[in-house]
Parts: C-alpha cells; structure tokens; sequence
C-alpha cells in the first residue's frame, strides 16, 4: 500500500513541479541573485542505481524527485518571505492568484494521503492542525502586508510542510534503502532489491554510513 500512495500521489507532485517551482517561484522571487534553483535539491544517488533492479530504480527517481521539489519550495518560500519589497508586481499578483488556485487542490490531495497512510497502515497520522498552529504562532508570513499574498505563502509552506512529512513517511516504512539502513531488511523486500544489490548497499553504508 506504501507503493500505491506513493504512486497516486505523482499527478500532485508533477502540479508542484512544473506550476509552484517552475513557473510561480521564479516569478515571486524576481531576478535575486541568491534565490534558491531547482536544480540544486534534486539529487538522483546515481552511485547506487546499477546495485537496484528497474523497478526499484524507478522508486529511487521517484523519492529523489518528490523529495527534492518539496525541499526547493520549502526554502524557496523562506526566500520569498524574507525578501524586502515596497508591493508586488502585476505578475507576481498573477503568479499568486495561480498559487493559491494549485494549493485549494493541492491542500486536499495531502490531507487525502495523509488520512490514508494513517488509515491504511495504522501509522501515526501527521497532525495537520497542530503544523497550522504552530506556523501561525511562529507568525510565519506576518511580515507581508498583502492580506492575499501572506495567506498564500503561509498556506504553501503549510502544504510544503505536510508534503515533506508524508513523504517520510512513506519512505521511511517501505523503502528498502532507508530498510538497508537500519540493517532491518524484511522479506517482501526481496522483489524489489537483488541480492547483490542489499549486499552491495550495505558495504557502501559500513564505509560512508549514509547516501548522498
């Protein structure tokens, strides 16, 4: 069930991808020279992908995809926040409105695979409330005076914020890597791992103790 949350969830993290990150972050952090890049936080572990079959290759491109998005618009959100404006352009008013549009969907796709890893697997499910609470006493996004651009950027940090812990979630019950680093590999495992791809992984973790 971990797999098919995991692959329900990528039409939501392709909506992440190519509207949040590659076309409205840009837009709101305007021509700053330090504003974070893509690029930067997707980190495919090309080191260990010969040692995994196709299958779980293509897990591990997934992981890397959706984890290294939601990292990117955490920071790129920070960014954002932090930068001083004197008003928002007609683009960004544009980039905005789009915004707030992808998270009216996006907000209820997490809160969907949130209820379901919680349901589904009897796992610990992430307290959405208690992230919104905490963001609004941190007063995140109090600084914008904008009414309508500081409840955006406050709600897709919320969103980046329950993102990122689904994925961990997930990641951390089924993946077999994050298995391999515990040294706890179970049975079903042995479908998606070669055997000399578990043997090979766990050299690797002995000598560097992580990956990446």
């Amino acid at each position: 069930m971990g797999g098919l949350l995991m692959y329900c969830s990528i039409p939501f993290f392709v909506l992440l991808d190519f509207i949040l990150a590659k076309a409205v972050m840009p837009v709101l952090m305007g021509q700053s020279v330090d504003r974070p890049k893509l690029d930067d936080f997707i980190h495919y572990r090309r080191d260990i992908m010969d040692e995994l079959i196709w299958f779980d290759q293509f897990n591990c491109l997934f992981c890397s995809w959706a984890n290294g998005i939601v990292e990117y618009l955490n920071v790129a959100c920070d960014h954002v926040l932090h930068q001083k404006r004197s008003g928002w352009s007609l683009s960004q008013r544009a980039a905005l409105l789009g915004c707030g549009s992808i998270l009216i969907f996006t907000g209820l796709y997490i809160t969907i695979i949130n209820r379901s890893i919680a349901y589904f697997h009897s796992w610990t499910r992430l307290s959405l409330l208690a992230n919104w609470r905490d963001l609004r006493t941190k007063g995140y996004g109090a600084a914008i005076t904008s009414g309508f651009a500081r409840e955006t950027m406050f709600l897709t940090k919320f969103v980046m914020i329950a993102s990122s812990h689904s994925l961990k979630q997930i990641e951390t019950r089924w993946c077999p890597i994050r298995y391999v680093e515990t040294r706890r590999v179970p049975a079903h495992h042995d479908l998606f791992l070669s055997q000399v791809g578990v043997k090979e992984i766990a050299e690797h973790l002995a000598i560097h103790g992580k990956f990446g």
